[in-house]
């Protein structure tokens, strides 16, 4: 296949009333604690799947935008020590996520550290985040969200009803992926834990990523108000 270009992305999303939060520690720092468990899987799980021939992914920096995950007491550092550790085909170099501000206009900064071309990235990457938000929930009202979702319906269809198909016309195998976890409540297994130790030494357990409680499937809620009917006011 010849290469036309396109962008790389992986999106997981969360079903927050499937999982045991309990096992994700108290409910202050929860949210955090559970983006920190899912981002390693997000980034281990897209690199093994787009570059699978490879024997080796040698993943040179990890970017995010600056937040409260700056401020975790692991999401920094935790995801490139747990990659190296424990997985043998992807190594990462940069040891620590280099958090970026969300406008460009801000680089170069007062010390010459100039991101613009990363942080016009992670714009993007929001678009496409809400823009999918977008055609989920149906919840935008701005007439922008609303074309911007109507223009990525289309690929986000194909994406979730035909993940693997290396025939489509959009391109998107082994390029764009969306899935979302877990299918089944968590508790619905019974060998659902894994034991592993912690940062000092103690042995915790873990919930398992089920690789056949990943799904694809959801309802595309946004519908074109161009093509609406009457009576799709009142549902």
């Amino acid at each position: 296949m010849k290469n036309l270009g396109l962008v790389y992305f992986n999106v997981l999303g969360i079903d927050l009333t499937k999982l045991n939060l309990e096992r994700f520690g108290e409910n202050k720092g929860r949210d955090l604690n559970i983006y920190n468990r899912f981002f390693r899987t997000l980034v281990a799980g897209g690199a093994k799947f787009f570059f699978s021939e490879y024997k080796e992914i040698v993943i040179k920096n990890i970017y995010h935008d600056k937040g409260s995950q700056e401020e975790h007491e692991y999401f920094p550092w935790y995801t490139p020590y747990k990659l190296n550790l424990n997985d043998d085909k992807i190594r990462v170099i940069g040891d620590q996520i280099i958090f970026i501000d969300f406008d460009h206009r801000n680089y170069p900064d007062s010390n010459g550290v100039d991101f613009r071309r990363e942080s016009q990235l992670v714009q993007f990457i929001d678009l496409i985040l809400g823009s999918i938000h977008c055609c989920l929930h149906a919840s935008a009202t701005r007439r922008e969200k609303i074309e911007l979702g109507l223009i990525i319906k289309p690929l986000l269809r194909r994406l979730m009803e035909k993940p693997k198909n290396k025939n489509s016309s959009y391109h998107y195998y082994k390029k764009q992926q969306i899935q979302f976890f877990p299918k089944r409540k968590i508790s619905e297994f019974s060998d659902k834990f894994t034991k592993q130790l912690d940062f000092n030494g103690n042995i915790v357990k873990l919930e398992k990523l089920y690789p056949d409680n990943f799904y694809t499937r959801r309802v595309i809620r946004l519908n074109d108000p161009k093509n609406c009917s009457v009576l799709d006011f009142f549902n």
